[in-house]
């Protein structure tokens, strides 16, 4: 009896365990991926128009199923910005037709970029969203 009930606790514990994502930062990603959003504090509310690379643009990864942002998309990928949905995402016609192939690699915590941020905006929608994901786009194509 006793034996039984170590060998069930065994395998609860073993399967009740999450398995932590042991990916190697400097791997080399390529997979579909949508610009769905914007930093709020690199691209504050009431600023439209024309964009910077440096602005901070949320990815939609679609094999990886996750959301991130970089600090370094590539010109011409995102021309302008205008009517953001609420405090980062672009409207829906806008999310929808960047579409973009992308190759990345995760950004190791030490080289995160973090913009300074003044107290008037509101980030709690894109730090639930992105979780202090960041990738360093080495290329991007994007899909008209």
């Amino acid at each position: 009896m006793r034996r039984s009930f170590s060998l069930v606790a065994f395998m609860v514990v073993l399967c009740g365990c999450e398995v932590e994502n042991l990916r190697d930062p400097l791997q080399e990603i390529t997979e579909e991926a949508y610009v769905i959003g914007v930093n709020p504090c690199s691209f504050p509310i009431g600023h439209s128009g024309t964009v910077d690379p440096l602005d901070g643009f949320v990815l939609r990864l679609v094999e990886s199923n996750d959301t991130a942002v970089t600090y370094n998309l590539p010109e011409g990928i995102v021309k302008t910005v205008h009517n953001l949905e609420n405090s980062y995402l672009f409207g829906q016609e806008m999310g929808d037709s960047l579409k973009i192939i992308l190759t990345y690699r995760q950004t190791p915590k030490e080289e995160g970029y973090y913009p300074i941020c003044p107290a008037n905006i509101y980030t709690g929608d894109f730090s639930r969203a992105v979780e202090d994901r960041q990738v360093i786009v080495i290329n991007a194509d994007r899909f008209d």
